[in-house]
C-alpha cells in the first residue's frame, strides 16, 4: 500500500511540475511579468541588469571596446538571458529578485525591461550611487517596470548627491509602480530631488511608508519653468459694434462669418458651411487704453460645441442674434456701426529670461529692429485690470541669443514629471517579530496539502512572489535554505501524502 501511494504521490508531483512550467512560459511572455524575452517584433529590446561604474564626479568610468569605441565599465548581473553573480549581488531569475548582501561600490545599478516584479532584497549594510529603472511603452502588449526594495538589510544610495536624483524610473509609456517594504532601511539622496521618475501617459504609484501616492498624465510636485501668462503688443483692430439687452454698457460686436475654401487659385463660399453670426465682447482697460476680447464671457455663453470653434457664440442669421438681445449699432444712415481701437491679442504663457544686468524679458516671435521677423526679445509689464497678466512690447536692440533662462525648460505636454518632494528620503526599517507558521502549510489552512506543495512550486517558478520572511515564505522553505526551489515543494508533497515523518526527515 505504501508504495501505490508512493507512487501516486510521485506522479502527482510530475504533474504539477509540468502545469507550473507551464504557466511560467505563459506568464513571461503575457502577463507582464519578470525580464522581457526579445520576440521576432522587438527583437532589439532587451532585458538588461548591470552595475555601472561612476568616478568620483558620477560620471560612468569608460573603458575602450576591441573595435575602439568607448563605453561604460560595467559588472553584468543579467545579460542575454543569463545571470552573473557579482560579490554581494546575485540574481536569481526564477524569482526576479536581485540580492545584495553588505555590497558597496561607486556603482549606478541600471535596470532595463525587468519587469513589474523585479525586487531587490537587501542584507547586510549595502550602498549604491544612484538606481536607474527602465520600461519598454513601444512594444505590444507593453513591458512594465518595477521596484520593490525588501529585505532586513540597510541600503544608501547617492550618499554624496553627486547625482541629481538617487533613484530614478523612465517607464516610457507603462504604468509602473515602486514599493519598500517595512523591514528594509532606505536612505536616498540627490543633488535636486531623492527619488524621480519621468513618463508618458502612464501611472505611477509609489509606497512610501505605507502610503501610495498615484500621479497620473499631470506633472506634479516640480515646478520645471517660471512663465507668465500675457498679451501681445497693441495692434489696430476694426470692431463692428453691437448691442447686448442683457447688458446695455458692454462693448459687443457683430459680424456675419462666410467659411470659405480654396478653388482654382481663390477663395469661394464653401458649399457645405452655411454663413453664421457670431458675436463676441470685449473689455476695456482704461490704463492703458486698450480692449481685449473677453474669453471668459465667450467659455459662459458658448453655443458651440464643434472642435473646430470651441467656446463661440454663435447663431445661424442676424434674426436668430436679435432674438436672443444682440444687435447692431447702426449709424444716423442706417448702416453697420464700426470703431478702429487699439487692441490687445492674447499670447499665451512666456519663459523667463535674463540679461547680464539681471533685467527680464520674455522671447517670441515678431519684427526685429530691421522690420524682419523672427525670434525676438520681448519685455512685459503688469496690466493693473487683470492680475497676473502682462503686456508684452518688443525690446529693440536686445539680442535674444544673449539671454538665460531663468530655470531649465524641460517638456511637460503630454507627460508627468514626478520628484519626490526633497534632497533625501529615509525609510527608517521597522523590525518585526517573526510570523506564526507551520512549515509546508503556505496557505495557512487544513494543514498540510498538496495545494500547499503546488503554491511552494509556483513560488520556486516565480509565479508567486513571498517577501523574505512572509509568513508564506518561511513555511514553503522547508529545508531552510532561504529560497524557495522545486525541493521545497517535493518535500511538502511527500508529507501532505505521508511520506515523511514529523521532522521532514526519514520515510515513514
Amino acid at each position: 500500500m505504501k508504495h501505490t501511494t508512493r507512487f501516486v504521490a510521485e506522479k502527482l508531483l510530475a504533474c504539477l511540475l509540468a502545469a507550473a512550467l507551464l504557466l511560467s512560459a505563459g506568464a513571461f511572455a503575457f502577463a507582464k511579468n519578470g525580464p522581457y524575452v526579445p520576440t521576432e517584433e522587438y527583437d532589439w529590446e532587451y532585458a538588461g541588469l548591470e552595475l555601472v561604474e561612476l568616478d568620483e564626479d558620477g560620471k560612468p568610468v569608460t573603458v575602450v571596446d576591441e573595435e575602439g569605441y568607448p563605453m561604460n565599465k560595467t559588472l553584468p548581473l543579467y545579460q542575454g538571458g543569463k545571470a552573473t553573480a557579482q560579490p554581494g549581488a546575485v540574481y536569481d531569475r526564477a524569482t526576479n529578485t536581485l540580492t545584495l548582501t553588505n555590497f558597496k561600490g561607486n556603482y549606478r545599478l541600471r535596470a532595463n525591461l525587468m519587469g513589474d516584479d523585479f525586487t531587490i532584497c537587501v542584507k547586510g549594510d549595502c550602498s549604491l550611487a544612484g538606481i536607474q529603472v527602465y520600461g519598454g511603452g513601444v512594444m505590444q502588449p507593453r513591458w512594465g517596470c518595477g521596484l520593490r526594495i525588501t529585505g532586513d538589510g540597510t541600503l544608501t544610495v547617492n550618499a554624496g548627491k553627486k547625482l541629481e536624483s538617487g533613484i530614478y524610473f523612465w517607464p516610457q509609456e507603462d504604468d509602473f509602480s515602486f514599493t519598500v517594504d517595512p523591514a528594509v532601511t532606505l536612505n536616498v539622496s540627490g543633488s535636486k530631488t531623492a527619488i524621480e521618475a519621468t513618463s508618458y501617459y502612464g501611472k505611477f504609484t509609489m509606497t512610501l511608508d505605507g502610503t501610495a501616492t498615484t500621479v497620473t498624465g499631470e506633472p506634479a510636485v516640480r515646478e520645471l519653468t517660471r512663465s507668465l501668462d500675457g498679451y501681445s503688443n497693441p495692434m489696430t483692430w476694426d470692431l463692428a459694434l453691437c448691442k447686448c439687452a442683457a447688458d446695455p454698457t458692454g462693448t459687443y460686436t457683430i459680424n456675419t462669418l462666410t467659411p470659405v475654401i480654396w478653388v482654382d487659385d481663390h477663395y469661394v463660399p464653401d458649399p457645405d458651411k452655411p454663413s453664421h453670426v457670431v458675436v463676441q465682447r470685449y473689455i476695456y482697460l482704461a490704463s492703458l487704453d486698450l480692449y481685449i476680447q473677453d474669453y471668459e464671457w465667450e467659455k459662459e455663453n458658448s453655443t458651440t460645441t464643434s472642435a473646430e470653434d470651441p467656446d463661440e457664440v454663435r447663431f445661424a442669421d442676424m434674426e436668430a442674434a436679435a432674438a436672443a438681445g444682440f444687435t447692431p449699432v447702426l449709424t444716423e444712415e442706417g448702416n453697420q456701426k464700426w470703431v478702429e481701437v487699439n487692441y490687445l491679442g492674447n499670447s499665451g504663457s512666456e519663459e523667463i529670461y535674463t540679461d547680464a544686468e539681471g533685467h527680464e524679458y520674455a522671447v517670441g516671435y515678431g519684427p526685429d529692429d530691421e522690420g524682419h521677423y523672427g525670434t525676438v526679445a520681448m519685455t512685459f509689464a503688469p496690466i493693473e485690470e487683470l492680475p497676473g497678466k502682462y503686456l508684452f512690447t518688443y525690446a529693440k536692440g536686445v539680442d535674444p541669443k544673449t539671454l538665460t533662462p531663468v530655470t531649465e525648460i524641460k517638456p511637460i505636454e503630454g507627460m508627468f514629471d514626478y520628484s519626490y518632494p526633497q534632497k533625501t528620503y529615509t525609510h527608517q526599517g521597522t523590525a518585526s517579530e517573526e510570523p506564526e507558521f507551520t512549515l509546508g502549510d503556505v496557505d495557512g489552512k487544513d494543514g498540510v496539502t498538496a495545494a500547499d506543495a503546488r503554491l511552494a512550486l509556483r513560488a520556486a517558478v516565480g509565479l508567486e512572489n513571498y517577501a523574505a520572511g512572509s509568513r508564506e515564505f518561511l513555511a514553503a522553505d522547508v529545508d531552510k535554505s532561504e529560497t524557495i526551489t522545486a525541493a521545497d515543494a517535493r518535500l511538502i508533497l511527500r508529507r501532505a501524502v505521508k511520506l515523511t515523518d514529523a521532522e521532514w526527515g526519514g520515510k515513514a
